[in-house]
């Protein structure tokens, strides 16, 4: 998230550098879709032409870093059959070669029902809502939150409810102080026993918990809204104390010794300002073999100068991607579900696929919406942007989705 960012003298000659990396890696895609015009590809429809279902949990030579998660998600499916496209996405993209599986958001309170519950974690719900993804073959990641991004979406178990501290401003839920203790330790057990129950289960791809507001690791929504940098501050915030929770987080999660890929996002916590927790948190990330990741991709990214950030490069991503390509997995998510006619402050979905393979991106976290416009022929939308949407997405994969079984 962040404001609109406008072009300065100096950039241009880097974003004439950007844009030939775009050019090259539509190439690339062009040639891509040429081969697979000739093997099995995705039709409009979702279904496959011939061949079984995607594997993306083996070793892709076409990554940066090639043995790491890899791949192209659906995010956040619908996960009752009475859910609106529950049945399309059964049947256009369950069987579809180009998605690799699926990104599904937990609520910490949707597993964690207190200390005097049997059993206190519950995880059945949740399995059985990845159950047709894992049977289709497919690879399922989730990403964990304690809070959401508006009024009326804080998650944490009533136990810890009652005992942190809270804080809310403008638009923000209620929010923990997330470095105390009656935060920090209950949390902590909540992701031991997620890592534990998931730990060498079939069809898990990585584990992202969220350690600030969602899936990512900023402590407050609104910050910039009259009054609410000064109420953060006053709880005892300082990007110092932020800093040392965040690494502590990350060393408890790399003490779990889990074979599962771990991820964390990368986010400024200051508005309109840079700050040193993305720094920090890549340096922790890379340390441990985590992977790091923005979600807000958007189409202001394209002319972002990585040198110093700015609006659509929150938390300097693009500048850590280009740091630790090949080192770690790096992973993006749109901002919101993409705009097929390129209306901002998201665009359109295929030049941002074809920017963020050129930053070295091998994780792509994209909305349900999206996919169903590139192949699903009832999806509003469909007709008038099916060809481009499918080619970016199929183009996409072929680089970083199926690795078949050799």
């Amino acid at each position: 998230m962040g404001t609109t960012w406008s072009p300065r003298p100096g950039h241009l000659l880097r974003s004439r550098y950007r844009w030939g990396l775009l050019l090259g890696a539509l190439v690339g895609v062009i040639v891509v879709l040429a081969t697979l015009a000739s093997g099995p590809t995705p039709n409009t429809s979702g279904g496959t032409t011939s061949g079984a279902a995607p594997l993306c949990q083996g070793v892709d030579p076409q990554a940066p870093d090639p043995g790491a998660a890899h791949g192209l998600y659906v995010l956040s499916p619908p996960t009752s059959p009475h859910d609106p496209y529950y049945a399309d996405i059964a049947t256009t993209l369950l069987p579809n070669r180009a998605v690799c599986g699926a990104d599904f958001w937990v609520h910490w309170n949707s597993i964690d029902q207190g200390p005097s519950a049997t059993p206190q974690y519950n995880f059945t719900h949740l399995d059985a809502e990845l159950a047709p993804w894992v049977a289709a073959g497919k690879v399922v990641n989730l990403i964990f939150w304690s809070v959401g991004y508006g009024p009326n979406s804080t998650y944490l178990p009533p136990n810890v409810l009652s005992t942190v501290t809270l804080l809310q401003c403008a638009g923000s839920a209620d929010t923990p102080l997330f470095w105390q203790s009656a935060f920090e330790l209950p949390y902590q057990a909540f992701i031991r026993a997620a890592v534990h129950h998931y730990e060498g289960r079939p069809g898990i791809g990585y584990l992202r918990f969220g350690l600030g507001t969602g899936g990512e690791v900023f402590p407050l929504v609104d910050l910039g809204s009259p009054g609410c940098e000064d109420r953060l501050n006053s709880s005892g915030f300082s990007i110092e104390r932020w800093d040392q929770y965040l690494v502590g987080m990350l060393h408890f999660e790399h003490s779990l010794n889990s074979s599962l890929q771990l991820m964390v996002g990368l986010n400024n916590v200051l508005p309109g300002r840079n700050d040193n927790v993305s720094a920090v948190i890549a340096s922790a990330a890379s340390q441990y073999g985590f992977g790091i990741g923005s979600q807000g991709l958007q189409a202001s990214a394209v002319m972002v100068d990585p040198s110093t950030g700015g609006a659509g490069c929150n938390g300097g991503w693009c500048r850590y991607f280009a740091e630790y390509a090949g080192k770690i997995p790096l992973e993006l998510q749109t901002l919101g579900p993409t705009a097929p006619d390129g209306s901002p402050p998201i665009g359109a979905l295929p030049p941002l696929l074809s920017y963020g393979l050129a930053e070295h991106a091998q994780v792509f976290e994209l909305y349900f919406s999206d996919w169903l416009t590139a192949f699903d022929p009832n999806y509003p939308g469909f007709a008038a942007s099916h060809a481009s949407y499918a080619a970016a997405l199929s183009g996409a994969a072929s680089i970083l989705g199926e690795t078949p079984a050799s």
